[in-house]
């Protein structure tokens, strides 16, 4: 699975902020 679409259906998903942070994070590690 690509990491893109992903990050864009957390976006949509109740919370998404969070994860969005969680996701940005992992994303600047790589």
């Amino acid at each position: 699975s690509v990491s893109a679409p992903k990050q864009e259906e957390v976006k949509r998903l109740p919370g998404g902020k969070i994860k969005k942070k969680a996701s940005t994070t992992t994303f600047l590690s790589y």
